[in-house]
């Protein structure tokens, strides 16, 4: 949501600026006005206003304009696809400003085929991975780490949870190959 005293405030060279805005805000105006439905005496100016001196001036900018909305539309649980665009936006926007200069981007592959059994288990776990393991770790549900093991270097194996007390615990496994995304598995252990 955009808001400054003077939209001439803004000139050639200035830094960049993501806005969203409704054109019926009551707490930002949408073009020039006092704020909060008018209880402060200061006169803010929103994108009704802004977008055109951001274009003007050349400032890089992404604004989205939701016609007929109120303040922050975006977070109306009814709608939320409004707040996929802004989301979306603020992403693509703060990419080109942060991820310059890239010339590749390693592939990413799916994520293995990973399967954990019994489930629940008793005193030895079994895991088989479609890919080779380069890291298991067991957490607990406050995110403890109660088990770990590095460099299994193999896609099937088994951990013995005879240590472990009853209840609920995530499993992640990590991959030889990076690019593979690690996997986190529930498994409950009896």
């Amino acid at each position: 949501m955009p808001g400054i005293k003077q939209s001439n405030l803004r000139g050639p060279g200035d830094k960049p600026s993501v806005n969203a805005q409704g054109t019926i805000d009551n707490v930002v105006p949408y073009n020039c006005g006092y704020p909060l439905t008018g209880l402060c005496p200061v006169t803010l100016c929103g994108l009704g206003q802004l977008e055109a001196v951001y274009n003007a001036n050349s400032i890089y900018h992404m604004s989205h304009i939701f016609p007929g909305d109120n303040h922050v539309p975006w977070s109306d649980p009814a709608h939320p696809e409004k707040l996929t665009t802004v989301d979306s936006m603020i992403t693509v926007f703060l990419y080109s400003l942060v991820c310059t200069g890239i010339v590749s981007v390693n592939e990413v592959n799916m994520s293995p085929e990973v399967s954990l059994f019994p489930n629940p288990a008793g005193e030895l776990l079994n895991i088989r991975s479609s890919q080779t393991v380069k890291e298991v770790a067991l957490f607990d549900q406050t995110g403890r780490m109660v088990f770990h093991q590095e460099e299994p270097g193999r896609e099937n194996f088994e951990v013995n949870t005879s240590c472990l007390s009853k209840g609920m615990y995530f499993v992640r496994l990590r991959f030889s190959d990076e690019n593979n995304v690690p996997v986190v598995r529930k498994v409950v252990i009896e």
